[in-house]
């Protein structure tokens, strides 16, 4: 558990003690369920905060310190990111308490919901060539959407998968069971690689 720091010449190992403050309010953050970097290279995340002096679920946030303080963007209260992407200008977030993928044009201040298949979404990923073709992965199924999350459509029973999609024909989904498999056409088919 915890917010830690990498050091890329000496891989000596960090704790980070951040404080994010909404209002007049603030706690310690530690137990992040999402960090990432957002397009301009700024941390941004979703949480829960170590005290209860803020609600359960910390929405959006951002530091500009590299973790060591935080602001509550959207959300506080509302809203539990387990998974953000940022691609074409856009954040794509799933959100755990709505189980919905929310969508953003505007850095995260505003979302349009598009409710997803029954069940957690474990991972899902954006087509790089276009904004409103998404797949998502469940417990033990692969589902794709055409029109930004509007509609689903189920593609494969399969168990755990966890997915990257750098270049558009390329869809890559790695099995619990350790099989990685790539797909040339956005998960239409796929061809085990190892």
């Amino acid at each position: 558990r915890g917010f830690f720091r990498i050091d890329p010449a000496d891989d000596t190992v960090t704790r980070v003690n951040g404080t994010v403050t909404a209002g007049s309010r603030s706690s310690t953050v530690g137990s992040f369920l999402e960090l990432d970097l957002d397009e301009q290279g700024d941390l941004v995340g979703s949480g829960h905060p170590d005290q209860r002096t803020l609600p359960q679920y910390l929405g959006f946030l951002r530091s500009d310190d590299e973790g060591k303080t935080w602001r509550a963007v959207s959300r506080l209260g509302d809203a539990d990111l387990h998974r953000i992407v940022f691609k074409h200008g856009r954040m794509y977030a799933w959100d755990a308490v709505l189980s919905a993928l929310i969508i953003s044009s505007d850095g995260g201040r505003t979302f349009t919901e598009r409710f997803t298949p029954r069940g957690l979404i474990l991972d899902f990923e954006v087509d790089p060539a276009n904004p409103d073709r998404i797949v998502a992965a469940t417990e033990d199924t692969f589902f794709r959407s055409q029109d930004a999350g509007e509609t689903w459509s189920p593609l494969q029973r399969i168990e755990g998968a966890r997915l990257a999609w750098p270049v558009p024909d390329r869809l890559y989904l790695a099995a619990a069971d350790g099989t990685v498999s790539g797909s040339p056409d956005g998960g239409g088919r796929f061809e085990r690689l190892g």
